[in-house]
């Protein structure tokens, strides 16, 4: 398999082919475009798992280096800024045009801007993304690295996932099930339910959500042991519950 790493008799990077990790795949949980390789890599929590080549943008068009989000997400997209162009599967980064989207890929940089990715490609990571997920756009070849240090927070326990109880959201008054094998925040965010959230792993302190009234069972290492037994806050990421009902100021 050739990639962006590899390198032409001409001397220029050999052209990425689209490729899957050969191992069962987890959610994306970010994805890292190189311009000068002109290819996307996504990432779960394991490592690499798609691979594909893009079409950045062109000279004086050119897509802009950072680290972004997933704002936005819609399978039929059309640009409001060129002429009605088909932008399917976009995942928009930006709000003033940046987006990964499926596209012509000609073998170079050619787009407005945008990142193109090849059509079906495109349309396979659609629904596997979450809004929210990181994405980095890199001039060159980068790739995330395994490192720890002492004064990092670490994940003292696997999230709850048990189920067996009712969040209900007080400010709504919606109430929401929590079957087994599924955490707060995922039934909460495919609820449709705005969440503010990060690493999903109970180590951030993102999720942090008001308790109102149960008793939630903590697994972040955010919490003090005594914030933790006061039962007045919890990390929605990874808790579960010891009570039928969790009421939370949501």
């Amino acid at each position: 398999m050739l990639t962006g790493g590899a390198v032409a008799k001409n001397g220029r990077p050999a052209a990425t082919v689209e490729a899957e990790a050969p191992r069962s795949a987890g959610e994306p949980i970010m994805a890292i475009v190189s311009i000068k390789a002109q290819k996307v890599t996504f990432y779960d929590t394991e490592g690499w798992i798609y691979r594909a080549p893009v079409s950045t943008g062109t000279t004086g068009r050119e897509t802009p280096a950072g680290v972004f989000a997933v704002l936005e997400k819609d399978p039929d997209h059309h640009s409001s800024l060129y002429d009605d162009a088909w932008m399917p599967n976009m995942q928009r980064l930006t709000w003033n045009g940046i987006a990964l989207h499926g596209g012509p890929l000609p073998g170079y940089a050619a787009s407005h801007g945008c990142v193109r990715m090849p059509y079906e490609f495109a349309e396979k990571l659609f629904d596997k993304t979450r809004i929210g997920m990181r994405v980095i756009i890199a001039p060159d070849d980068v790739a995330p690295v395994d490192f720890s240090h002492p004064s990092l927070f670490t994940p003292k326990a696997e999230a709850a996932t048990s189920g067996g109880f009712w969040v209900e959201l007080a400010r709504s008054g919606e109430e929401y099930y929590i079957p087994e094998g599924k955490k707060i925040l995922e039934v909460l965010y495919e609820a449709g339910v705005d969440v503010d959230y990060s690493c999903e792993l109970g180590i951030c302190g993102e999720c942090v959500t008001r308790v109102i009234s149960g008793i939630p069972e903590h697994r972040d290492s955010v919490l003090s042991e005594e914030e933790q037994a006061a039962n007045d806050k919890v990390m929605i990421c990874c808790a579960g519950c010891k009570s039928e009902r969790l009421v939370l100021d949501m």
